[in-house]
């Protein structure tokens, strides 16, 4: 067994098991440089020591310190196995399945996860102290940048039920280039109107094949059944509108984006502001692909991955500029209340 610092594992080096041991300390890991070195020497050197790729293992221990940390990197690129434990206690039952041996770990509901150590009122009392942006990286696993908290999760309204007769359907999709871990993923939104109100009621995301993405939209169509489909009208956005218009009777809408990412975001703020877009109630809708948009959403201007926000943006720029038959206002019962619920 041999044991380096960051950065010391010498040329030649290598090994069956390789164990990471958090790679960042708290005040290097707000440096930029540092925190990059300590990613690079991780990503370029420690990834490729490995005696044998197909029998070792790299094992990463540490807390979050940043959303572009030695974790947020593995997050971002995909291929671990990733066991995200919390101090606060869930709000649902979680299982955690550990992929060596098998063993299920098994937290219940508002469990405290150390509770000799932090019961919950401890727990309150090191959040006060540290303040929010420390506590949820440190403790909670779920760093959100300096700066970010642009968007207010209570801004989004929250719904305990999918709607059984929507008065209108809209999917928004955003088209990944083509399959591979650094190529952006697709992402199909699904938004279903009930009077002034849009509910975000499923996100499929995945790095697919175009054929694959193809299939998906026209089987998510045939549940779901939309009046509109909109698609960014670029790259295999392009061919993903033609073959739609062609091959189905799907309405598909291309929209043709102006400006970059976080300026066509940021325009749309002001509606997201207004609760124009609902998200669903964790406690009553199985909904997996909300806590990575709500991390995104909070990481706001800079989040880990722009495909969700995206999707929502462009969404947002439709209804602002291609409805005339419904106004975009909130009603004054719901307005700014984030516990509002659906029927």
């Amino acid at each position: 067994m041999q044991c380096r610092g960051t950065g010391g594992l010498g040329t030649g080096t290598g090994g069956n098991r390789i164990v990471v041991d958090d790679p960042h300390n708290v005040k290097q890991a707000e440096s930029d440089v540092q925190r990059e070195s300590a990613v690079t020497d991780f990503r370029k050197n420690l990834s490729t020591r490995l005696n044998d790729p197909k029998t070792g293992a790299i094992v990463v221990t540490m807390q979050r310190l940043n959303s572009r940390d030695v974790a947020g990197h593995i997050l971002s690129e995909g291929g671990y196995e990733v066991i995200q434990l919390s101090a606060s206690p869930p709000k649902d039952r979680k299982i955690f399945i550990f992929p060596r041996s098998g063993k299920e770990y098994i937290r219940e509901k508002d469990e405290v996860l150390w509770e000799e150590r932090h019961d919950k009122a401890g727990i309150a009392r090191q959040k006060q102290a540290m303040g929010s942006y420390a506590f949820s990286a440190q403790y909670d696993q779920n760093p959100v940048p300096e700066g970010g908290n642009k968007i207010k999760m209570a801004w989004f309204p929250r719904f305990r039920a999918l709607l059984e007769g929507p008065d209108e359907t809209v999917f928004s999709i955003d088209t990944g280039n083509k399959p591979g871990i650094k190529n952006d993923p697709s992402v199909i939104e699904i938004y279903q109107r009930r009077k002034t109100t849009w509910l975000l009621s499923h996100i499929w995301k995945e790095r697919a094949i175009y054929p694959d993405l193809k299939r998906m939209v026209i089987l998510l169509a045939k549940h779901w059944k939309p009046d509109t489909v909109i698609i960014e009208d670029k790259a295999s956005g392009q061919s993903l509108i033609q073959d739609l218009q062609e091959e189905t009777t799907l309405p598909v809408i291309g929209i043709i984006p102006t400006t970059d990412k976080p300026s066509r975001f940021d325009v749309q703020i002001g509606h997201i502001e207004a609760g124009v877009i609902a998200l669903p109630d964790e406690n009553y809708i199985d909904a997996p692909w909300l806590t990575d948009l709500e991390m995104y959403l909070s990481q706001y201007p800079t989040p880990d991955s722009w495909d969700e926000l995206d999707a929502m943006s462009q969404f947002l720029l439709w209804l602002k500029g291609g409805r005339k038959d419904v106004e975009i206002e909130i009603p004054v019962s719901i307005a700014g209340q984030s516990a509002w619920r659906g029927r």
